[in-house]
């Protein structure tokens, strides 16, 4: 009986090392999965915020561009409006000079809010999805110099916040762009001090 007993708690006391390792690895491989999932959403956020930049990057890119286009619609269509009051040039004419400067800027404005909703589905920082919004608006109502240039008194001055706004939307999402990518770089390193 003396030796079935020493077995009995020879065999217990092996049983419950080896469950005591089997739980020790097992807790030891769920806090290794965990490292490695929460390294992957890390790399995910930090490819996610560099793309963010890149596409941010690429609309500041296009603000010579974009002012250019703005002020040749403007030029153009108040050339317009003086050729039909001194009647020197034939309509078709006249209209075509427009139309085509008209359909390059179409064109221009097409692009810039195309890059506008490719940065949109990447970021979720309130600043600079407003910034955005702002520079998507003005993108989309690609008419506003034409509509500046036709209004009697003060066009000029139109045409100058139409510009203005576009600058400071601009200025906003490039401010805010940097203070993310800052908070980014602080945490990155923070996380590499640990």
């Amino acid at each position: 009986m003396l030796t079935f007993s020493g077995t009995l708690v020879l065999f217990t006391g092996t049983m419950i090392a080896l469950w005591r390792t089997n739980k020790a690895a097992s807790t030891r491989q769920k806090a290794e999965i965990e490292a490695k999932r929460l390294e992957g959403v890390a790399d995910r956020a930090s490819a996610r915020a560099y793309q963010l930049r890149v596409e941010v990057a690429a609309i500041l890119a296009e603000r010579p561009t974009t002012l250019d286009s703005q002020r040749r619609l403007f030029e153009a269509t108040f050339q317009h409006r003086v050729e039909v009051d001194a009647d020197t040039v034939s309509p078709a004419e006249r209209s075509r000079k427009v139309l085509d400067v008209r359909q390059l800027h179409i064109e221009h404005s097409d692009k810039l809010e195309h890059l506008v909703i490719r940065a949109l589905l990447l970021t979720t920082d309130a600043n600079i999805e407003a910034a955005l919004s702002k520079v998507r608006s003005i993108a989309h109502n690609w008419n506003e110099p034409m509509l500046a240039a036709q209004s009697e008194p003060n066009n000029v001055e139109k045409f100058d916040g139409l510009r203005t706004r576009l600058t400071t939307a601009l200025d906003e999402l490039e401010t805010a762009t940097r203070k993310l990518t800052a908070i980014e770089s602080d945490a990155k390193l923070t996380a590499q001090t640990n």
